[in-house]
């Protein structure tokens, strides 16, 4: 197997089709999301995982609400602050 076509790890940790979402660059994230994935009930996903974009093609809950930044956040706000929010905007620590 060439190097290139290796699985994503999430898809050898996790056994439903799992997305991660793009801030998870950390190995520590990374160990919070396995952690959360098999200690909390199933039927809580959507409402609770906090390391993940979507489960089973579904968006989390997190991802619905920070994928988009509320105008009311940015509104009157320096190019600076404005910046600090978009930048981190699924940041879980």
């Amino acid at each position: 197997m060439e190097f290139h076509s290796f699985p994503k790890i999430e898809k050898k940790l996790f056994n439903r089709n799992a997305e991660l979402l793009p801030s998870v660059t950390e190995f520590f994230e990374l160990e919070l999301a396995y952690l959360e994935y098999y200690s909390l009930d199933k039927s809580l996903f959507y409402d609770r995982l906090a390391y993940f974009k979507s489960i089973d093609g579904k968006n989390t809950k997190h991802y619905d609400m920070l994928s988009k930044l509320e105008e009311d956040v940015l509104k009157n706000r320096s190019i600076i602050t404005a910046n600090y929010f978009k930048s981190a905007l699924f940041t879980t620590g």
